[in-house]
């Protein structure tokens, strides 16, 4: 049996898909997060009256946003392990919980991981490098995200102490929900 060897055009050429493929692998799992992966019900709009909820957190508590509303002012925020800004943007959220949280700001860390149980969940919370000082909710189910409207991670709705839509935001800006937690604060 003859071997071929390929001439140093076929190399390049090999080597070209090469690099594109990796270069696709690459920029895939962090392009996913930002697209619309999700089919979503009608999103909720400024101004709009939050609709409550009813939940348990990772560890087993209840959670009803209807006991927050008129006492507290809301960040929502959507996100999944898998989605790396996501998971690059909680020190932002958790240093923004402590420095409004006393200002009456709570957060909720809101997991659409619907591949992985609660308890596996709760090993990455729990072995995440910042203590994460917010209740996270696993909503495997999508009940949460499809009230809201949300298609796109990470996506943060931040909900004024009367209960209405502040800001729906798709992505992540520190100085953009910075500003818009201490106007809602005010």
């Amino acid at each position: 049996m003859k071997m071929r060897v390929p001439d140093k055009a076929h190399t390049k050429i090999r080597t070209a898909i090469f690099a594109v493929l990796i270069a696709v692998a690459l920029v895939i799992p962090s392009r996913i997060c930002e697209s619309a992966i999700f089919s979503a019900g009608p999103k909720i709009g400024r101004g709009e009256a939050v609709v409550p909820f009813v939940t348990k957190d990772l560890n087993g508590n209840e959670i009803n946003l209807a006991d927050y509303i008129g006492q507290k002012a809301i960040l929502l925020d959507f996100w999944s392990i898998y989605c790396g800004p996501c998971v690059e943007e909680m020190p932002t959220l958790i240093g923004l919980y402590d420095k409004y949280n006393d200002m009456g700001l709570e957060v909720f860390g809101i997991s659409l991981d619907s591949r992985f149980n609660a308890r596996r969940l709760g090993k990455f919370v729990e072995s995440y490098e910042h203590e994460i000082p917010y209740p996270i909710i696993h909503d495997a189910q999508s009940e949460i995200r499809r009230l809201y409207g949300v298609n796109t991670l990470p996506t943060a709705i931040l909900v004024d102490k009367d209960g209405n839509v502040d800001l729906f935001f798709m992505g992540f800006s520190e100085a953009e929900l910075d500003a818009a937690i201490w106007q809602v604060l005010q």
